[in-house]
């Protein structure tokens, strides 16, 4: 049983304030190439109506989020994503243009360092602050990392403890279970999830619920989760035609999982051509559950 304790009870109690901008959730989703489009942002949303949801990579006014946190080597090469942490004068001048371009709140997301010989993040953080930023969202990882290995999620108090702007938690919130663990720790404003979502969209709206009631959210059957990932493939055909089919093939293979016949059912999901095919294979797996 997963108890919140008093003090995280009430620190939690009112709505995140970015700036002037107020969100009645401290769950959020993040922005994930390839992933978090309009069709995935819906389904996230179904299920955590309040939390605020990031965009892959284009402006949706709410605010302005600066990502310095992508570790991908395409985006690092060029100068963007985490390879900023180097560069901190030049991230200073980024967010200190972007404020003094835009009405609505700045905010920056990024990782601990680059290399555990190089994480900067307590000076860097305060900076980002200094310059505008209205929220720090911190993925507790060097960029070597990558996904690999535990978040670090102890940055994330340090952190904490410097700024006065809210700090976000993001790296391993994989559960109700992480997420609550993760903001005692911490002390933290909020928790971001990320590949915890892939393939179980529900997990913004099961923390949310349990963070504002204390109460847990029943998790999906694995119908229940099949029914949502027909649902996923056709809505994304709907809205890209044949390359909606082909990028939901990922998005099936993260969904089945944890039930007899999984891994048969996410090896044929994974050469499908049409979306008939899949609801097919879909209706038929469902069937023998």
């Amino acid at each position: 049983m997963i108890l919140l304790s008093p003090q995280l009870q009430q620190r939690l109690a009112t709505p995140l304030k970015i700036g002037s901008f107020e969100v009645k959730s401290r769950v959020l989703q993040s922005p994930l190439s390839g992933v978090t489009d309009l069709v995935f942002r819906r389904l996230v949303r179904r299920y955590a109506p309040e939390s605020m949801m990031y965009t892959e990579m284009v402006h949706a006014a709410d605010t302005v989020d600066i990502n310095m946190g992508c570790p991908v080597n395409k985006i690092t090469k060029k100068g963007g994503g985490s390879s900023l942490l180097r560069e901190p004068e030049t991230a200073v001048a980024i967010v200190r243009a972007v404020v003094e371009a835009v009405s609505v709140p700045v905010t920056v997301k990024t990782r601990i360092g680059w290399s555990d010989d190089e994480i900067n993040i307590l000076d860097f953080a305060k900076r980002m602050e200094d310059a505008g930023a209205q929220m720090l969202t911190l993925h507790a990882r060097t960029r070597a990392q990558g996904y690999k290995g535990e978040a670090k999620w102890e940055w994330i108090g340090k952190v904490k403890q410097v700024l006065s702007i809210p700090v976000i938690a993001n790296g391993d919130i994989f559960s109700v279970e992480s997420a609550v663990k993760c903001l005692e720790q911490t002390g933290a404003d909020g928790v971001m999830c990320s590949r915890g979502t892939l393939g179980y969209p529900f997990l913004v709206g099961e923390i949310d619920h349990f963070l504002k009631t204390g109460k847990r959210l029943a998790p999906p059957t694995p119908v229940e989760r099949l029914i949502c990932a027909k649902e996923h493939l056709q809505a994304l055909w709907e809205y890209k035609g044949d390359r909606g089919v082909q990028q939901a093939r990922k998005h099936l293979a993260w969904y089945t999982k944890g039930f007899v016949g999984a891994s048969d059912l996410r090896d044929q999901l994974s050469r499908i051509e049409t979306v008939k095919q899949g609801v097919t294979l879909i209706d038929t797996a469902i069937a023998k559950l």
